[in-house]
């Protein structure tokens, strides 16, 4: 039987050093459990499609955090579980030409940190498509910024701001008057941030985090 290349990781926990991709698949890259940490890589994880629906995926890479590399239709879904991406490429890449098809966020907690001008922490084609989950994408002020806009019923679902963040602060989402998420910042930058889950969110940085942070400097109610 022909291989379909698709890889499928449900449980378990993987380290991950490349010069390369990190994960790759030339089908589905799945991932619906365990604990990936991806320490260096060109892209983190590529595939012809990607879908995240559980577990944890940290991702460092020197190019796109997440690249799906299919042309129509749904490439990239985030229904699910916890995505860290620091990265000076584009965070994540669509190049589906499908109108907000190409990346759906529908559940789970998404930080994305593209630190690069001329990238942007969300990529796509022709737009995405938001219905649910948390997601803060953080891209200094010279980054593609319409393209991480360029989603659908952007203003219902998003607020936006400009700041100038330092290495070591913390910045706190606050929606309706409750701590939603905390990110530690790991380099300085004059950035753009969005966050999408609310159109009414309000932002804080501050020197110290009232919260327990994970592995990668995050938090999420």
């Amino acid at each position: 039987e022909s291989s379909k290349g698709n890889l499928t990781i449900s449980n378990g926990v993987l380290t991950i050093f490349s010069n390369d991709d990190g994960l790759h698949a030339d089908g589905t890259l799945s991932v619906s459990g365990g604990l990936i940490y991806v320490k260096n890589s060109y892209e983190g994880l590529e595939g012809s499609n990607v879908e995240i629906s559980g577990g944890l995926v940290s991702v460092k890479s020197s190019d796109d955090g997440i690249n799906g590399t299919a042309t129509s239709e749904t490439v990239i879904e985030i229904s699910g579980g916890t995505v860290y991406i620091n990265c000076s490429g584009d965070g994540i890449d669509s190049n589906s030409r499908s109108t907000y098809e190409g990346l759906v966020f529908s559940g789970g907690n998404v930080v994305v940190i593209s630190n690069s001008g001329g990238n942007s922490a969300i990529d796509t084609e022709q737009g995405y498509t938001y219905t649910a989950g948390s997601v803060i994408a953080i891209m200094p002020s010279n980054a593609m910024i319409n393209e991480a806009t360029h989603c659908a019923d952007f203003s219902k679902i998003s607020t936006s701001t400009t700041a100038q963040l330092s290495e070591g602060q913390y910045f706190t989402v606050n929606v309706e008057g409750q701590t939603e998420a905390v990110v530690k910042l790991s380099e300085s930058m004059s950035a753009i941030v969005i966050y999408l889950g609310s159109n009414s969110a309000t932002f804080e940085t501050e020197s110290s985090a009232l919260v327990t942070l994970d592995d990668n400097g995050i938090w999420f109610k």
